[in-house]
């Protein structure tokens, strides 16, 4: 029987250690540059404070709940959820899936938005499961709103 439920965390900061310490050698050393530039200990914080703001994805998990309804995914920022019958297409890359939402008709190329999943960490078993559930979810909502029906892999 196909699982028609998903749940993970990704945690982009504790995937690679050599990246994320790279990153915040980088930031460290960013912030150290402005103080010794400006000679200015508040615009020194003030550029650490922008930049982990930015990075925000990158130092905190997300959490992925994939069901037979829609996606929902979690971050510090706030909730998306989506039901399968919005999403337009999807691509398959190394690390994850990138879902497309779009307009209807003529309007697609105007009011297009994108949900970016990442894989689960660890087992290639479950990064099929996401695909597959994936393809089947968006597919079947295509079926039956009448669209065209898609590869999966555009």
């Amino acid at each position: 029987m196909e699982k028609t439920e998903i749940e993970w965390c990704f945690h982009p900061f504790q995937r690679d250690y050599r990246t994320s310490a790279g990153v915040v050698i980088f930031l460290v050393a960013l912030c150290i540059l402005v103080y010794v530039v400006f000679n200015e200990v508040l615009l020194a914080v003030l550029t650490a404070l922008v930049l982990l703001v930015s990075l925000w994805e990158f130092f905190l998990p997300s959490r992925y709940r994939l069901t037979a309804d829609g996606l929902t995914v979690r971050t510090v920022s706030g909730i998306i959820e989506r039901s399968w019958s919005e999403f337009t297409g999807f691509s398959v890359g190394r690390a994850g899936i990138l879902l497309r939402i779009g307009a209807p008709g003529a309007l697609r190329f105007i009011r297009r938005g994108e949900v970016r999943v990442f894989f689960p960490e660890g087992e290639e078993e479950q990064k099929q499961q996401v695909i597959e559930l994936v393809k089947a979810k968006v597919e079947q909502a295509h079926d039956k709103n009448g669209r065209e029906n898609l590869d999966g892999y555009d």
